[in-house]
This record gives structure tokens, sequence and C-alpha cells, in this order.
């Protein structure tokens, strides 16, 4: 393949789809010696270089190349839910039914060729010498540039009235999940509010007590009281706040998360790290809104503050 040619690419292989993306084809297949019917799987047709170009790990089977064989029969390669799905015993060398009959000669570790909110599912992949839609070639990420040039250059000098088309398998990736990511932000922006909300009110209602109980704060002082002990004492009130707060939005917190979560086949699990996570972002806000204005208030003179009521 004249594309491996350049220093700039790493490997190339034709196929009829690219996994990961959302163009991949399905027929009806079934294990020979199994007893389930027929179901819908997703399928490849590959070549030699299929395997090294996405990095797909080989548990069981024969050493490539393929090409050469003289036999007619059509070979497979499969990955392990497909193994698990039908119950094969012994997966390599036994036979597969769809169009024509293939023989499995492979057995790879499980890829996913949707996004993560499906279950691993099973993968037929057909050597193949035609019927190929896609070129997928690895390049080397030092200078993609100089390698798309080169591939652009090789394209026209074979397809000759046709633009040259080319994405990125990254990208496709990307799309997936691009409602998760505008969620993301929106959930970061009205946070950021929320919180900004809520230490303007923190605030309003610190400044307010402190107003109110100025000259408590001024007596306490006269009587001995010092500056830690008075901020611990105006303290106690909004940490009793706080702890409502939580009892109240951390459940709900955990429910909303369970149910987004929910909507994928692989997700990470809730644990109590994120919940203390929120706890010290809360706090800090307390302590610079609340803290501030208590502290002001402890470390002004007794006697202007008696002298003031």
């Amino acid at each position: 393949m004249r594309v491996k040619q350049s220093p700039h690419v790493i490997n190339a292989t034709f196929t009829s789809s690219i996994p990961g993306s959302s163009n991949s084809m399905s027929f009806y297949f079934k294990a020979a010696k199994s007893e389930k019917d027929p179901q819908r799987i997703a399928n490849f047709l590959i070549d030699d270089e299929f395997l090294n170009t996405f990095n797909l790990e080989v548990l069981e089977g024969e050493d490539l190349p393929i090409s050469g064989r003289e036999d007619t029969i059509g070979y497979a390669f499969i990955n392990e839910a497909f193994v698990k799905f039908f119950d094969m015993k012994d997966p390599v060398g036994s036979f597969i039914d769809g169009n024509n009959r293939n023989k499995v000669i492979k057995v790879v570790k499980d890829f996913n060729v949707k996004s993560l909110h499906h279950k691993m599912e099973p993968v037929i992949m057909l050597y193949s010498s035609n019927w190929f839609r896609h070129i997928a070639v690895k390049v080397s990420g030092s200078n993609i540039s100089a390698a798309l040039d080169h591939l652009a250059e090789e394209y026209t000098n074979y397809y000759t009235g046709y633009p040259f088309d080319y994405a990125f398998l990254d990208d496709d990736i990307a799309k997936q999940y691009e409602t998760e990511q505008k969620l993301s932000t929106l959930f970061k922006f009205f946070s950021a509010i929320a919180i900004l909300i809520a230490g303007l009110g923190l605030v309003g209602l610190a400044s307010y007590m402190v107003n109110q109980r100025t000259k408590e704060i001024g007596i306490r002082k006269v009587l001995g009281s010092s500056v830690g002990q008075l901020v611990t004492l105006f303290s106690k009130h909004f940490i009793h706040l706080l702890v409502v707060s939580i009892l109240i939005s951390f459940p709900i917190a955990w429910y909303l998360m369970n149910e987004w979560l929910a909507s994928f086949a692989y997700r990470i699990s809730i644990t109590g790290g994120f919940f203390i996570y929120s706890t010290v972002i809360v706090l800090i806000t307390l302590t610079i809104t609340v803290g501030f204005q208590i502290l002001k208030a402890a470390l002004v003179n007794p006697v202007e503050t008696l002298r003031c009521e």
C-alpha cells in the first residue's frame, strides 16, 4: 500500500466500516453448532492489517497473514462477546454461518463499536480482498499535516474527480458524547451562579446577624472572650444550616446522579469522595463569606462598640 511509504504514516488498512464510528454494518450470523437462532451482529470486512492498525489484542488463533491462502473458504475473526453469546467451547477452527460459511481463525479481546452507553456486543470480522469502503490510516502525531498532504496526493493519483474526504476517529468518538459535554458545561455554569448567589446570601445574613449582636460581641470581649471563641460561637448557627442542607441535598444529588449514570452500560461508581469534595467547596465558601464578617466584628475594639450602643 503506497500510503504507508510516508514516514508520517504508521500503518493503514482497508475496511468496510470503522470501529467506534456510526457506520458499522450488521447482518445475521450464528455459530454453526450453537442452538441459538441467528442474530443481527455488527461486522467488518477487513484485510491483514486491520488488527495491527487498531491495536486489537488477539487472545487465541492462527498467525497472520492469511492473504496468500489458496483455499476458497471464508475466514472470520470474532470477539469475546461473540464467543460468550453463542456459548462456543472451542471457537478457533469452528464455523460461522451467515451469507457464507466462514471459519474462525482468531478470537480478539472485546472492543467498543458503539459509545459507552451500550454494552459490549458480539462482533465478527470477515477477511476479504474487496468490497471495502474506507481506508483507516494510523498517522504519527508529530506532523499530521504532512501525513494528510501525503494521503491527499496518493488519493488524487487514483481517484481523479472525487474530493479527498477524511475524518479523525477521535472526533467521531467525541461526537457520541456531545450531549454529556453540553450538560457538563451547563452544570458548571449554573453551579457557579448558585455558589455566587449563595455566597451573597451568606454575606447578607452574616452582616445582619453581626449588626444585631454588636453589643453582645462587645460585652463578651470585655468579659474575656477571645477572637477565636467569638468566631466559633457565631459560626455555630451557620454550621447547623450547613448540616441541614447536606442532609437534604446529598440524597437528592445521589439519586439524580445515579439515574443519569444508569444510561451508560459502563459507568463509574458514586463514592463518598464526590460528596466530600462538595462539602469542602461549601465549607470554603462559608469560611470566606461568613467567617470574614464575624472576624471583622470580633476584632473591633469593645469600647467603641459599647460607646456606639
